[in-house]
C-alpha cells in the first residue's frame, strides 16, 4: 500500500504531457540511479498499454537470506502500479511473474491494462 501510494505521487508529479516509449525507457534508468536495480525493459507497447520489465539486483529481494516460494517485491510492485498508473491515466495491473528472493535470476513485471 506504502508503494502504491509513493508511486502514484511520483507519477502525478513527474508525467509528461505526451506519453512516449521513448520516455518509459528513459524513466526506468532512474530506478538504477536510485541505487534500487537495474532495469531491462523486454517488451513495450504504449497503446495497449503493456511492459514488461526485468530488474536484475533489485533492492527488495536481492538480500533476502531465506529463499521464498512467492515473489516477494510487494513495496516496488506497487511503486510501479502507481507510478504508471499516473503515467498511463488508468488503472493497471502488475504482476511480478519471476523473483530473485524465489531464486530466479532477476525479478521480473508484467504491466498492463485491468
Amino acid at each position: 500500500m506504502i508503494g502504491f501510494k509513493l508511486g502514484s505521487v511520483c507519477g502525478e508529479k513527474y508525467k509528461p504531457e505526451m506519453l512516449t516509449a521513448e520516455f518509459i525507457r528513459e524513466d526506468v534508468l532512474i530506478f538504477q540511479a536510485f541505487g534500487w536495480g537495474i532495469p531491462e525493459i523486454r517488451y513495450l507497447d504504449i497503446k495497449k498499454p503493456k511492459i514488461v520489465i526485468r530488474f536484475h539486483k533489485l533492492f527488495e529481494s536481492s538480500f533476502v537470506s531465506e529463499r521464498k516460494t512467492e515473489p516477494y517485491c510487494y513495496f516496488f510492485k506497487g511503486f510501479i502500479t502507481g507510478l504508471f498508473s499516473k503515467f498511463f491515466k488508468k488503472d493497471l495491473s502488475v504482476v511480478e511473474v519471476k523473483c530473485i528472493a524465489k531464486g530466479d535470476p532477476y525479478c521480473e513485471f508484467i504491466i498492463e491494462a485491468k
